[in-house]
């Protein structure tokens, strides 16, 4: 299936499933806005994971922080978007918080739920 002039927004792309779509994706000719915690990190999956005709955008994008996630959807939004693949998510094995909030629930839920309802035309 050709993807050309297909955008597409991955988060989780260094590792696992996320890397994998997100090869796949621009391997097929789309370009991949790739979301990792912090733009060093999206570059490096970026770099090892191109395969193709298509183009891996890195973009940082820290879930368990509103900060960024705000700033990742104001890059995200120059682009028209074809598709958002939340991948991204955490398995704490411990207590933690964030924002006050219990950070496995806050990055899993609030924020991926919170990104795809700010990248949501109105």
């Amino acid at each position: 299936m050709d993807l050309t002039g297909k955008t597409y927004l991955v988060t989780g792309v260094t590792a696992g499933i996320g890397a994998e779509t997100a090869r796949v994706l621009a391997l097929r000719g789309a370009t991949v806005l790739s979301a990792a915690r912090s733009l060093h990190r999206a570059a490096e999956a970026c770099a090892r994971l191109y395969a193709g005709k298509g183009r891996l955008v890195p973009v940082a994008c820290d879930l368990e922080s509103l900060a960024s996630v705000r700033q990742c959807i104001a890059a995200v939004s120059q682009h028209k978007l074809d598709a958002i693949v939340c991948n991204a998510g955490v398995a704490l094995p411990e207590l933690k918080l964030v924002n006050g909030v219990e950070a496995q629930f806050f990055t899993n839920h609030m924020c991926a739920r919170g990104s795809t309802q700010e990248l949501t035309p109105h």
